[in-house]
């Protein structure tokens, strides 16, 4: 048979046991949001991107500067190993390849809508360039692949924010359980003095401790 347990030890066991499910909880539901959060900025950033640069480069690539543009796009954004950008024609294959890199078609079919692939690993997007102002003629599309990076600054933000948030709910929490041990406690050694005294008194259990 376990020898009893105090009062105060087992609620000192149940807030940390509690505590500990809470912290987990905490971290599971901080690394889904911040893992979302990154894909969803990730491929705002990448929209932005590719509007701007189809737009910068428009008067270029109608030129028949193609290579150049492709050229000129992998510096000013710094793209890597395993990112692209390459213009298409009407029918979604590239007007040039580079003989340095592998051929990789396009994964995303959607137009002006970026995808993420399933793992979180890359965005997509297509872009349209037209001939004309108005958006009528169409020439191409501007294909655009880039590695999602964490922003380790934003996740650090939003990690510093559930931690305090956590920790002000864990000493509130804390603070209130301890108050109400000692009421429990002074109502029980006060009923149970008075019981002591006289057990035989009814007067002692007209009313719940």
């Amino acid at each position: 048979m376990s020898s009893p347990i105090s009062l105060k030890n087992y609620l000192r066991k149940s807030i940390l046991k509690q505590s500990l499910i809470g912290a987990l909880a905490m971290m599971a539901v901080l690394t889904a949001i911040t893992y979302f959060l990154g894909r969803y900025k990730a491929a705002s950033d990448l929209e932005e991107t590719a509007s701007a640069s189809a737009k910068a480069f428009r008067g270029l690539i109608l030129d028949g500067g193609v290579k150049a543009v492709q050229s000129q796009l992998s510096e000013v954004l710094k793209l890597q190993g395993g990112e692209r950008a390459v213009i298409l024609n009407q029918k979604k294959t590239p007007i040039y390849i580079d003989p340095a890199s592998e051929p990789v078609p396009p994964k995303c079919t959607l137009v002006d809508v970026p995808c993420i692939s399933a793992f979180g690993a890359n965005a997509e997007i297509m872009t349209p360039i037209y001939y004309d102002q108005e958006g009528k003629s169409l020439f191409g599309y501007l294909y655009l692949s880039r590695k999602i990076h964490p922003d380790w600054i934003f996740l650090s933000l939003i990690s510093i924010v559930f931690i305090l948030g956590y920790f002000a709910v864990f000493f509130g929490v804390t603070r209130i359980t301890k108050s109400t041990m000692m009421v429990l406690a002074t109502n029980m050694k006060f009923w149970s003095d008075r019981v002591s005294e006289n057990p035989k008194d009814a007067a002692s259990l007209s009313e719940t401790p």
